[in-house]
């Protein structure tokens, strides 16, 4: 993935939050597919990789980190070792949530084989090991977080992303994310809900059915 792939990302990163120069996407795009792709640049972008890092950690509680999980199987070892390492520094970080992402990660044991910038013998005296590249047996410089001035506001994002503003209401789960995607006309079914989710059909059927009767759609109009 190279800049291409970087400019086609970027609408959906600035509705999310990330300050780039340019216009958010008029849909509001799946968070998570959405941060794992951002993930798949880290040899192409640190610097991404740093404002990602920011972003998690001051937008974290939108983060739906059981759907993050599914993505992870269908990953090349690279991406998922980066991913494996996110989890690490938001766990280290005090969010619990990503303990079962990161130990998972861990236990397949992904290998990176392309150099980082950051194993400039150079680097890593001015900065230091990166702590959890260490756990996955990786010697580089440590990564720390972009300044948090490189993000739009929290108003700014609950304003651009309707599916975070979802999580916000009604909190960061399925019930949340069945309601963005019905609401939105994303999906007509809880089959349709829970292939797009890539949730158990026990949570997608339960969910849906209770939105049904609670007619969801008299309480919150989309478009």
């Amino acid at each position: 993935m190279g800049n291409s792939a970087f400019e086609k990302l970027k609408p959906a990163l600035i509705s999310l939050g990330f300050s780039y120069a340019g216009e958010p996407s008029k849909y509001s795009p799946d968070p998570e597919k959405t941060l794992v792709t951002a993930l798949s640049l880290f040899q192409e972008d640190p610097k991404l990789y740093r404002i990602l890092l920011v972003w998690m950690e001051r937008f974290g509680d939108l983060i739906h980190v059981e759907r993050m999980a599914t993505y992870f199987n269908h990953l090349p070892a690279n991406d998922r070792l980066i991913l494996g390492v996110t989890a690490l520094k938001l766990l280290n970080r005090g969010d619990t949530r990503f303990r079962t992402l990161f130990e998972k990660i861990r236990k397949t044991k992904p290998k990176y084989d392309l150099p980082l910038s950051g194993q400039d013998p150079y680097l890593i005296e001015k900065n230091g090991l990166d702590p959890e590249f260490q756990v996955f047996g990786i010697k580089t410089a440590k990564i720390n977080p972009s300044d948090s001035k490189k993000l739009h506001s929290r108003k700014f994002v609950l304003e651009n992303n309707l599916w975070l503003r979802f999580r916000a209401l009604l909190g960061t789960n399925y019930r949340a994310d069945i309601a963005f995607v019905r609401t939105s006309r994303l999906v007509d079914t809880a089959y349709g809900a829970m292939k797009f989710l890539h949730c158990s059909k026990e949570t997608s059927y339960r969910i849906w059915g209770s939105l049904e009767e609670a007619r969801v759609e008299d309480f919150i109009r989309v478009g």
